[in-house]
């Protein structure tokens, strides 16, 4: 759970890096991530999307938060039917037997989409705050998120360094600032993200397989002040769609 936590502690860095929906149907949409802040209405006042209400103690308490969430699906005599309540109270009123409970909570669980989710199927776990990357740097967004996890001891004692023992508030409101703004938004406190991206290159780097380099997209980005998102914004304000397309569309073998 601790790597679940700091991936979702770390989902406002994704984004401020990686944001790239600003523009869709020939227009710029007020933020730089669309993605994230269209998904973020979903379930707002239960932190169903984005940014989990907080970090979870251990697995008991992961799911329990996932537990008190409104129930959407079920499945009923093999058919996918709306869930009614929370899922506790689904199994409150069902009592279903531990099989059933298991698959009830997977499905349950499948739509409640936080920033970062254990998937103990395959052993792994999902970072999902980043957008398709540009054609010439499509691996930088899946090297920042293993970086999250080979750097984790480092990256969790510079955010208690710099942002104390309960840093929740002030990155959700960085994570809320930089859907919006991408890498124009305020960090949570100078130089922080010039400081996480050392890290991240660091921990990479400790691997030995030459990783890093696929970080170096994302410190040219930090040096502009510029994600993709934002880029696309500036090249749709002064060439049009047609710019945009030359520039972001990946190429037809």
């Amino acid at each position: 759970m601790r790597l679940t936590n700091l991936g979702n502690l770390l989902s406002a860095v994704t984004v401020a890096l990686c944001a790239n929906s600003s523009v869709f149907e020939g227009k710029y949409q007020g933020m730089a991530s669309s993605r994230e802040g269209q998904m973020g209405r979903i379930g707002a006042a239960e932190f169903r999307h984005g940014m989990p209400v907080g970090a979870a103690e251990d697995a008991a308490a992961y799911v329990l938060q996932r537990a008190v969430q409104p129930l959407l699906v079920r499945r009923v005599n093999g058919l996918i039917v709306p869930g009614q309540g929370s899922f506790l109270d689904y199994v409150e009123a069902e009592r279903p037997d531990e099989d059933a409970l298991w698959d009830a909570f997977l499905l349950h669980e499948h739509y409640i989409w936080n920033s970062a989710r254990p998937r103990s199927a395959i052993g792994t776990i999902e970072l999902r705050a980043a957008c398709q990357q540009p054609p010439e740097e499509p691996f930088a967004a899946a090297a920042l998120g293993l970086a999250f996890i080979a750097a984790a001891d480092e990256l969790e004692a510079l955010i208690r360094a710099r942002l104390g023992d309960d840093p929740w508030p002030k990155m959700r409101e960085w994570h809320h600032a930089a859907v919006v703004h991408g890498l124009a938004a305020d960090e949570p406190t100078p130089g922080l993200l010039d400081e996480l991206l050392r890290l991240c290159e660091d921990g990479l780097r400790r691997r030995g397989r030459g990783e890093e380099r696929y970080l170096k997209a994302l410190r040219r980005r930090v040096q502009r002040a510029e994600n993709p998102a934002q880029e696309a914004v500036r090249l749709l304000a002064t060439g049009g769609p047609a710019t945009l397309v030359e520039r972001f569309a990946w190429p037809v073998p």
